[in-house]
């Protein structure tokens, strides 16, 4: 590993280190208690301050990012800000989260509103101009996700404490609140430990360094997370990435060995999780069930994602410019769409209040514009990479990254931005675009 010999300002340490606290508290954060969310009623204030401190350091920092991955953020917020401004609810869109009766008795709210989307927009800022990797703060990261697929493992085999002690429903959440955000958490982030036990061991072709057992050992925590959680997006995300590895490994012809280690270790995985036969029956039946989603004409297919889609695309129709407004389509499905609302209902007995696809949902609540914005950020990202990866530049490092945000926007098709895991992710965006990426030794 190479070294960064990086003369840093107290400022631009602390940002780095709320960045990196950002990353690992934000997904683990949780607050145990009857009577409230107990998921994100933490993580709403969490990542407030975050953003609120990273923001008053930059301005002391008085550097300002005039690239064009920068102005594209700068214009994404603004667009964001006009949607929150102009939207149905925009006092709901700025907050992100209000009891129901300020508003009506659906309001409702996940704390996206503005001032969280702007926090990751800061993060993505932050990460992008002075984030500093060490391996101690990976495997601080890793730590903190190694708890969170533990509490996962745990719930799988059912003895969670919170079913006992607040009669929880017996599902796989962890401190994330959801077995799909769980997995969009755990597919984003496994192959970080996975490449870094391949890394700590590149100079034995054949023979393990005992050090990197935590990195195959936080592995198998995370894949046996992935699993237990029974999200289908992900495990499709998953084997997307899986066999990208694969192919990476073949025609590089390195690391084939301790590739076949971590393939034997996702294999003692499931192994694992199978202990109980009703469990193996539960995971077979998941993944048999993707064949017949893809194959099934009912519109209510994909758990009820298609009717979902169609129901968020006449928001979108009505709105194209700037949106209904972050967390707004659930009031804006309720007064527009309010026949088709009450169908959904009927038929599957649960209410929307996401797209269940990201990109349509930034589409339905900010506008098309802003997406269009949005995946231009995404369009210079892998740019970066690709440019990077043709010049051998720091090239395993770069397809690492490729990996994560492959893996993410993968399952991002069926599933939502959430507070718990979106922050991780807008880091990992902007370190893709971080010129001083390399993993320090210390």
């Amino acid at each position: 590993m190479q070294t960064q010999g990086l003369n840093y300002s107290k400022r631009a340490i602390w940002i780095d280190r709320i960045i990196w606290l950002t990353a690992c508290f934000m997904p683990l954060g949780f607050f145990p208690f009857p009577g409230i969310d107990i998921f994100d009623v933490v993580k709403g204030p969490l990542i407030t301050i975050a953003g609120l401190s990273l923001f008053v350091l930059l301005v002391k920092e008085k550097r300002f990012d005039k690239s064009i991955e920068a102005k594209l953020l700068y214009l994404y917020m603004f667009l964001v800000f006009l949607a929150s401004l102009f939207a149905l609810e925009p006092l709901l869109a700025f907050v992100g989260a209000l009891p129901t009766n300020i508003i009506d008795e659906h309001a409702y709210g996940r704390y996206e509103g503005f001032i969280t989307i702007l926090a990751y927009g800061i993060l993505f800022y932050s990460a992008k101009n002075y984030i500093v990797i060490t391996k101690k703060k990976i495997n601080y990261l890793l730590t903190s996700l190694s708890i969170i697929g533990f509490y996962a493992i745990i719930q799988h085999f059912q003895y969670d404490p919170l079913v006992l002690y607040m009669n929880y429903p017996r599902l796989i959440f962890s401190t994330i609140g959801n077995q799909n955000f769980l997995a969009s958490l755990m597919v984003m982030t496994i192959p970080l430990p996975c490449a870094m036990f391949i890394l700590s061991n590149e100079k034995k072709k054949y023979t393990i360094n005992l050090n990197s057992l935590f990195y195959l050992f936080v592995a198998f925590i995370l894949f046996s997370a992935l699993i237990a959680s029974k999200t289908r997006s992900a495990w499709i995300a998953f084997s997307l990435i899986f066999l990208l590895s694969i192919l990476y490994c073949i025609i590089k012809q390195k690391h084939l060995f301790h590739l076949f280690i971590i393939i034997l270790t996702f294999g003692l995985s499931i192994a694992f999780l199978n202990i109980e036969k009703s469990n193996s029956v539960s995971i077979n039946k998941k993944a048999l069930s993707i064949k017949e989603e893809i194959n099934s004409q009912d519109e209510y297919g994909g758990s009820g994602r298609i009717k979902i889609w169609q129901i968020t695309l006449k928001v979108v129709r009505k709105h194209p410019l700037l949106g209904a407004g972050p967390e707004n389509l659930k009031p804006a499905m309720k007064r527009e769409c309010k026949t088709d609302l009450q169908e959904y209902w009927r038929k599957k007995r649960t209410t929307i209040d996401k797209a269940h696809n990201e990109y349509l949902h930034v589409a339905a609540v900010n506008g098309i514009p802003a997406l269009l914005v949005l995946l231009c950020i995404y369009f210079y990202c892998y740019r970066n990479i690709y440019k990077n990866i043709l010049s051998n530049k720091n090239l395993e490092q770069n397809f690492l990254i490729f990996l994560m945000i492959t893996a993410y926007l993968a399952q991002a098709t069926f599933n939502i931005s959430v507070i718990a895991v979106a922050p991780v992710f807008w880091i990992l965006l902007g370190v893709c675009l971080n010129k001083n990426k390399l993993i320090e030794n210390n």
